[in-house]
């Protein structure tokens, strides 16, 4: 991999607000813009931890990429809060934008644990993209 190729892997990453805090993983995606997300609903398709490649549909007003091979959907909303899905179907939320040390763990260690979470985006945090004449 290139210098340029991981300077804008690391780029992208800051965009979407991806951070690790005290070992736990935080969302906080003030230098993206709301033009980024789906007008309309799509197909997101990845490899996940098992090698497997999986496909989720995707609602309008949402985006999608994954982190240590775990899909995430960011969508719009009004609070903060984190859905993840685990891999037995159960479905763990949590209020505001970041993970407890142990889901974080589990993530970085690309265990299996979760199979995807979404992730609900504030509007007002977002930046909005103004057209040059």
């Amino acid at each position: 991999m290139t210098g340029q190729v991981k300077e804008q892997i690391l780029t992208r990453l800051g965009e979407l607000g991806i951070e690790v805090v005290a070992g736990r993983l935080r969302f906080r995606p003030r230098l993206l813009h709301l033009a980024e997300f789906n007008d309309e609903p799509s197909r997101f398709g990845w490899l996940g931890v098992s090698g497997a490649e999986s496909m989720v549909d995707l609602p309008a007003g949402s985006l999608a990429f994954t982190h240590c091979q775990v899909p995430i959907c960011y969508r719009l909303g009004d609070v903060p809060s984190i859905e993840l899905v685990r891999a037995d179907g159960q479905t763990e939320r949590v209020d505001g934008a970041e993970l407890g040390r142990e889901a974080s763990r589990a993530i970085f260690e690309r265990r299996g644990t979760y199979r995807r979470m979404t992730v609900t985006v504030p509007r007002g945090t977002l930046q909005r993209y103004e057209m040059q004449a």
